[in-house]
């Protein structure tokens, strides 16, 4: 049985990966992209999204999460 923590680790690499196969671009260096394109393929209520950013993939704030969401309407 895997732990939680390795779990939570396989699921961030593979999201991360799937992100650069699909626009051959690190995460980290185009955060606009990735949190525009992971809202956009989760299935799950906004808030939980923008706490996966912030606290798994991006380790921004929430706010600045916000920020970029509401520059692209």
């Amino acid at each position: 049985m895997k732990s939680v923590t390795v779990t939570v680790l396989e699921t961030i690499e593979k999201t991360r990966n799937r992100f650069f196969e699909e626009h051959g671009k690190n995460a980290e260096d185009e955060k606009r992209l990735f949190i525009n394109w992971y809202v956009e393929n989760h299935n799950a209520p906004l808030r939980v999204l923008i706490n996966d950013l912030s606290d798994y993939y991006l380790h921004i704030s929430e706010n600045r999460i916000i920020r970029y969401l509401n520059e692209q309407e």
